[in-house]
């Protein structure tokens, strides 16, 4: 992981912490899928510091698991599903989603995260272009480097300086040996409450 930073106290750290626990997973079953499928649940039907976790699993009824993580003031709802029956981007990997809902210990919302490698509704981005982003880019900058954002997370902590974080995550899934090997690829970037970066994080898997 790579990480360039003018703040010491980031909102992206705590994000950090949930996304090396999702990055990467074995899971052995002889099964030609991984959960229940789902359909990404977009922003428009949900709006962050208000919708619950009771309003979450109302729409997408009980997740695969969920993280607690109570001495951060988080815990997050976890929706997963592979497929080697679906068409994947690459020929070679098997198709794969997860949704993350983020709450504060109100248990209200504040971010939401997508990453899936199922052809139709790929998150793939290219992760090189975010090298180019540099402190105090508009948010603007880097939509235009990295396309829409795959999750966002609007809501920091009350007592941080800073505002939202926004990722670009992907997901990398085969199959061997009846085990399910996932790694992710992510990017998360904060900025300040006027809307310029503050800081990029590169999360790649070790090869």
């Amino acid at each position: 992981m790579s990480h360039h930073s003018l703040n010491t106290l980031t909102y992206t750290a705590l994000l950090v912490v949930v996304i090396s626990l999702l990055s990467s997973c074995a899971i052995t079953v002889d099964s030609n899928h991984v959960g229940r499928d789902f359909i990404r649940l977009g922003t428009s039907r949900i709006q962050f510091g208000v919708t619950t976790k009771n309003d979450i699993t109302a729409l997408m009824g009980t997740p695969s698991y969920t993280l607690e993580l109570k001495s951060m003031g988080r815990h997050s709802l976890v929706y997963r599903y592979f497929s080697r029956m679906a068409e994947a981007v690459a020929p070679d990997q098997v198709a794969s989603r997860l949704q993350t809902f983020h709450f504060d210990l109100n248990e209200r919302l504040t971010g939401v995260d997508y990453v899936s490698s199922f052809r139709d509704d790929s998150t793939y981005f290219d992760i090189e272009k975010a090298s180019r982003i540099k402190q105090g880019d508009p948010r603007q900058r880097v939509i235009e480097l990295l396309g829409p954002p795959s999750g966002v997370n609007p809501i920091p902590p009350p007592e941080s300086e800073l505002g939202e974080v926004i990722s670009y995550s992907y997901p990398v899934t085969k199959y061997l040996d009846k085990t399910y090997h996932l790694l992710t690829y992510n990017v998360l970037i904060q900025f300040d409450k006027q809307g310029n970066v503050t800081t990029v994080d590169v999360m790649e898997p070790a090869t």
